[in-house]
């Protein structure tokens, strides 16, 4: 289809590629915790996995069946000849390697790093129609914290928790739950 300008923003719904195959007992989304509970279940020692994504939790699942003794093998799809890594490449202005396209979301990798909560998504979105509009813009990413409610245990999630020199530990603390952690 021809286009002058292309936005690709395809967020996360999980993709079933048209191969053959692809409805036969077995084959899952990732996205939920029926399918998240398939995959353990499939994950058994000598078991083979297949995982076909490039975002943010095919990398994960492959990794949590390996552990449980699968043979996995991932497959990274390249769409439209882009530059890509975990994501489809993007400058500041969310431009990707072909002037013409641009992408932004969960799709998106911007200086070797994904995006999966809604703060910077918005930021993104920002500067792509600032871009649109022949206006200057740069998409800079800000440490992002998201706070989630999974199976009754709160779970706050924030910032680079790979361990350096430089990094330092914080605590916290909620004496009315008698709760302490620290990262």
């Amino acid at each position: 289809t021809p286009y002058d300008t292309l936005v690709i923003a395809t967020g996360s719904a999980p993709a079933r590629f048209p191969v053959q195959g692809r409805d036969l007992p077995g084959v899952v989304t990732c996205r939920d915790l029926e399918d998240t509970n398939a995959m353990i279940a499939a994950a058994q020692p000598g078991a083979q996995a297949v995982v076909i994504d490039g975002g943010l939790l095919g990398p994960q699942a492959a990794a949590g069946m390996a552990a449980r003794g699968a043979e996995v093998v991932v497959i990274h799809p390249n769409d439209a000849q882009l530059g890509v890594g975990p994501g489809i490449t993007v400058n500041d202005q969310m431009t990707t390697s072909d002037p013409a396209i641009f992408a932004l979301g969960e799709c998106s990798e911007h200086d070797r790093q994904l995006f999966g909560l809604v703060a910077p998504l918005y930021d993104q979105a920002k500067v792509l129609a600032a871009t649109l509009a022949g206006q200057v813009s740069a998409f800079r990413p800000v440490q992002t914290a998201t706070r989630l409610k999974v199976t009754g245990v709160d779970l706050f999630s924030a910032g680079d928790f790979a361990d350096a020199p430089e990094r330092e530990d914080n605590i916290f603390r909620d004496p009315g739950r008698d709760i302490t952690s620290g990262w």
